[in-house]
């Protein structure tokens, strides 16, 4: 798996065609959607995923299924979203559990508004309807930024600034 980033302010799909070209040999990928908006490719078994947060975008690769969210760290997190957390959930990194869940919302590739309220983190791991996750998870910090790669299975990955 390979974890692709820039702090270069950039548009994501312009982003994805460039780490495609220049590394992968792919000019011209087809691309559609899920009925809940996940891109996938059409021609080729590569999974990917996108998150951008401020002036940081993120793009993973893998040749399995695949969801990532990167999150800018902030002095002070919101109230109206610590508010949302349950009481485990607040005594936990709050941007652990935030790229947590959206990472494991897109590698489902469900809809957030469907799955968010089933998901609670506790004790570092991810239950939804208080069952355990069948699913692995990889953090990062870069650039100021918590990265959360999530999969099936546990896998080495590569982290490649892009500038």
């Amino acid at each position: 798996m390979k974890i692709y980033y820039t702090a270069v302010p950039t548009n994501s799909k312009e982003f994805l065609s460039r780490i495609l070209r220049d590394f992968y040999g792919i000019s011209t990928p087809k691309i559609t959607k899920n009925s809940y908006g996940k891109p996938y490719f059409i021609d080729f078994s590569l999974f990917f995923s996108i998150s951008h947060s401020e002036n940081i975008t993120a793009i993973a690769l893998s040749k399995r299924e695949i969801g990532l969210d990167i999150q800018k760290k902030r002095e002070k997190t919101p109230k109206r979203v610590t508010q949302r957390l349950s009481v485990a959930e607040k005594q936990e990194d709050f941007y652990r559990i935030w790229t947590t869940k959206e990472a494991y919302i897109k590698y489902c590739g469900k809809s957030i508004a469907k799955l968010y309220s089933r998901l609670e983190y506790k004790n570092g791991a991810l239950y939804e309807q208080n069952t355990p996750v069948a699913a692995v998870f990889l953090y990062a910090e870069i650039e100021g930024c918590t990265l959360c790669v999530c999969s099936a299975e546990q896998a080495a990955a590569e982290l490649i600034n892009i500038d």
